[in-house]
């Protein structure tokens, strides 16, 4: 199971979530200031949310989990 880490740059107000450790991907804009990257084999690899503090409380992006019991 990938780890997933989140990391903020309060001076640029910038969200980056990786979905496993760091590796090549393409950028793709989503819209709403959300940015897709995606491996060679178009799997999401993370995301990147610019001006994340500005949004407020409602602001979600859905993803999916499994959690394990060690």
């Amino acid at each position: 199971m990938e780890k997933i880490m989140l990391f903020y740059d309060k001076d640029s107000d910038v969200l980056d979530i990786s979905l496993g450790p760091p590796q090549k991907a393409r950028s793709e804009e989503a819209g709403n200031d959300v940015i897709v990257r995606k491996n060679q084999d178009k799997k999401i690899v993370g995301f990147t949310v610019l001006n994340i503090m500005k949004r407020g409380k409602g602001f979600t992006i859905p993803l999916e989990a499994a959690f394990v019991q060690r």
